[in-house]
């Protein structure tokens, strides 16, 4: 049991699922925030907007196989929003 989940630990996989809940945790935190602060400004959140959060939350779950690329691909994000 132990040896199952010491390999498991040190296995790509768990890397990967990792990434994609930190990428599920960071977009939705990123929405609701998005969320409340239009709400304070009794404004709706831009589509535009909407599509740069989950772009950029789906562009993490990559940040280990192709780092630069989800660096590029955040940072544009984050200047267009």
């Amino acid at each position: 049991m132990i040896a199952t989940l010491r390999r498991w630990w040190a296995s790509e996989r768990r890397a990967f699922v990792l990434d994609v809940l930190l990428a599920w945790a960071i977009g939705l935190v990123s929405l609701f925030v998005a969320d409340r602060v239009a709400a304070a400004e009794n404004e709706t959140v831009a589509i535009g907007a909407v599509a740069l959060l989950i772009i950029q939350s789906v562009a993490l779950t990559f940040r280990r196989r192709w780092p630069m690329v989800v660096y590029s691909v955040v940072g544009f994000g984050t200047v267009a929003y």
